[in-house]
């Protein structure tokens, strides 16, 4: 946790020594931080008395010195660190310090470093933001520190049923000199990742001021001593769109893939921004040297400001904010969002961190006075993918195919406004929908309800008639944008459909940043190339299994998205099995999990995945627990455990993301309970007749002793395979 400055030696007797060492943290405006500066400068520039000033957990000098080569020392008067070392509730591994600086040219920063000095955990980075023309990243005095320790738990959805947080707050008051104006930098430190923010206060003398963008820089060390790229184990995921460039980052839509880290500023990179790429920014040192082989680059709780996307730098190592809007008009007081780095061990860490939620406030009690049971997680079936949205005869009979199926949702796509008589038709619907226990989400273009005039009263009336109808939910789609204007869009829909106890699922939107925390009603959004882009196979091929083995570990650690899973007949699944399909539903989290296949083509007893169909009906789309499982690996083998919030059910699905088979593989299973006795159903893929010429989805049933076995062993996934197993404790529900 943080730790604060403390001093290690008693106060020189020498009154000259005294008076010189107190001038100079006069000058550095440090208050508390007056001794840890002193100790700076005598290190550096023996200015001061040589009496031995330290922080308290803080790495040694050497490796502070080390650290610091990438800044100028010039200025390190204004030193603070912040540490999460030496904690007992934190392990060895996850220490690191953050230290603040600033270098020659007046400009503020802050390095990460852990235990081990010879692997910075990030380099010396700029901090910043520009406000009414001034950077008030540069020539700036510490005014105030305050700090706080946290500690939080709150229901969570997704990946578990319960988060816990742990971490520091601090907050840095800086005077900007040339415009004498305050303003505060807060950091939070977890210890799987740290964020930072700027706010700004009011002032008697504006009520509003223009961001005109920020300085924040990430810089990571992708070098050797000599600048010499480390590309043969430094590695960075992002998506990419190659057709129809422009909206790569309108839509956040693109496919996962992998580049040596200090390429990214110079690759080609399809009509956009040879340099500009959209959260997350996942590097994976896979020497897995140092404390965090995986660091992951997002934001956090993005309202009432334009997203961020990153700038690669040409030094090869740096990347900059850049933000959606060039400038923007903010009223005072405003804070940032947070600015975010993910740091893990491993992959089960990364995807369990609980960072980005914990950075949103919680829900607002006169939204939300108790957890919206109407935001219920389901699964919806959804006419649009297969055949567009059809009459109201035909999306009648697919309320009748979800509740044969025991899903809760139908969602009706763009189109259903066309309907004579709509609301009426619609009332009806939904009635027939409750008979069944299904109920009804309607499609939305957001720009017919985007007019903010009249506190939006085009979308106020439009969610009182949806919710008339008996509807339960609203999928809005086309935002395109994550500029100021569609961020404010997005929250009112989230405020207003809250005050009518409405669910949203967002689409053709941004990448998530936690909102779901503050609004609950937010069940997902898709901000991911998803099934969606096999049905337009005259314009995009088909999505690779390599895609699919990348999602969990990068797009998906920001929170749910709606891809849309399980495409089962051969002309719409691209290169992958059946069973890779059927495994996509356990990997992938989305509260609301709008499959895309036909529901008549899902329960016919006549096609190849029959023999899964149990499995694939009692798969949830929210878990009590998530385990990444080995042998994982980004982009080649997708391996995940998941425990079922009732009835003590675990399912585990591995993805093959190559195009060649993978044989031998041995999966543990220490998840399972070494007391309990399990049924166990396996799905799984065989080739029938010779290499290459035809596939069967093949069960086993058995009982499981894990005292007896393990791990599953021998396991072989053809190209683009997979592999779904659920264990049932006996005796349990």
């Amino acid at each position: 946790m943080l730790l604060a400055l403390a001093t290690t030696a008693e106060a020189s007797p020498n009154r000259e020594e005294a008076e010189e060492r107190d001038r100079c943290c006069v000058d550095c405006q440090l208050f508390d931080l007056q001794c840890w500066a002193c100790h700076i400068l005598d290190i550096f520039d023996r200015t001061c008395s040589g009496d031995e000033w330290a922080t308290e957990g803080s790495l040694d000098e050497a490796a502070f010195m080390a650290a610091s080569a990438e800044a100028d020392v010039h200025a390190l008067a204004t030193q603070s660190v912040l540490s999460v070392m030496d904690s007992p509730s934190i392990p060895d591994w996850s220490a690191y310090v953050v230290t603040l600086s600033v270098d020659k040219s007046g400009r503020l920063r802050y390095a990460v470093d852990s235990r081990d000095p010879s692997a910075p955990v990030m380099l010396p980075s700029a901090l910043g933001i520009s406000v009414d023309g001034h950077d008030l990243g540069v020539d700036v005095e510490l005014v105030d520190k305050e700090e706080r320790p946290v500690e939080e738990s709150y229901v969570t959805r997704g990946k578990h049923n319960l988060a816990e947080a742990k971490y520091n707050d601090v907050s840095f008051t800086f005077r900007h000199r040339p415009s004498d104006r305050l303003w505060h930098l807060d950091f939070r430190l977890f210890p799987d990742g740290l964020a930072f923010r700027y706010s700004l206060p009011a002032t008697d003398a504006a009520s509003q001021s223009t961001v005109n963008g920020e300085a924040s820089h990430f810089s990571f060390r992708f070098m050797d001593d000599d600048d010499a790229p480390t590309d043969d184990h430094h590695h960075a995921w992002f998506f990419q769109r190659d057709r129809l460039s422009n909206y790569e980052l309108r839509t956040y839509a693109g496919v996962f893939q992998s580049a040596p880290a200090s390429s990214l500023a110079s690759r080609p990179k399809g009509n956009g921004p040879p340099n500009r790429y959209g959260a997350p920014l996942l590097f994976h040192d896979v020497s897995e040297a140092g404390a965090f082989p995986y660091r992951l680059l997002t934001e956090a709780a993005l309202y009432e400001y334009p997203g961020m996307r990153f700038l690669a730098l040409p030094d090869g190592r740096t990347f900059a904010a850049d933000l959606a809007d060039e400038e923007v008009t903010l009223s005072l007081p405003f804070k940032s969002p947070w600015r975010v780095i993910l740091l893990a061990r491993t992959l089960d860490d990364l995807i369990n961190n609980n960072v980005i939620t914990s950075l949103n406030p919680p829900p607002d009690p006169a939204l939300f006075p108790s957890p919206p049971l109407y935001a219920r997680p389901g699964r919806s079936v959804w006419r649009w993918w297969r055949h567009g949205t059809g009459t109201p005869v035909q999306e009648i009979q697919y309320i009748d195919k979800a509740a044969e199926l025991g899903f809760e949702y139908t969602t009706i796509d763009e189109g259903w406004a066309d309907w004579p008589d709509k609301w009426a038709t619609m009332e009806d619907m939904c009635e027939y929908g409750r008979e069944k226990g299904v109920g009804v989400v309607l499609w939305k273009d957001c720009a017919e309800v985007e007019n903010p005039e009249n506190d939006y009263n085009d979308l106020r009336k439009f969610l009182d008639n949806v919710k008339a109808t008996g509807a339960v939910g609203v999928k809005f789609d086309f935002f395109n944008s994550e500029s100021i204007f569609r961020v404010r869009l997005q929250t009112k829909i989230l405020t207003e459909a809250a005050k009518r106890q409405l669910f949203i699922n967002f689409h053709g939107i941004q990448k998530p940043t936690g909102e779901w925390r503050s609004f609950p009603n937010e069940l997902t959004r898709e901000a991911v190339w998803g099934l969606e882009i096999n049905k337009m196979s005259d314009n995009y091929p088909p999505i690779e299994p390599s895609h699919n083995a990348a999602l969990p570990w990068a797009r998906f650690v920001l929170g749910a998205a709606d891809y849309t899973p399980l495409a089962l007949a051969k002309n719409r699944r691209g290169p992958t099995t059946v069973v890779h399909q059927v495994a996509l539903l356990v990997l992938f989290d989305s509260p609301l999990q709008t499959i895309a296949e036909d529901p008549f083509y899902i329960l016919d007893p006549n096609k190849p995945h029959a023999a899964a169909l149990d499995v694939i009906k009692a798969i949830p789309t929210t878990w009590q627990r998530t385990r990444a499982v080995a042998p994982s690996s980004i982009g080649r083998l997708a391996v995940m455990a998941r425990k079922t919030n009732e009835g003590d059910v675990w399912f585990l699905a591995a993805i093959n993301g190559l195009s060649e088979t993978q044989t031998d593989i041995e999966i543990p299973v220490d998840f399972l309970d070494s007391d309990k006795v399990y049924d166990m159903v396996m799905v799984y893929t065989v080739e029938t007749g010779g290499v290459g010429e035809g596939q069967s989805v093949m069960r086993e049933e058995r009982r499981w002793d894990v005292g007896q076995r393990g791990a599953l062993k021998g396991v072989r996934l053809l190209a683009g395979d997979g592999i779904v197993v659920m264990w049932s404790p006996v005796g349990g529900s």
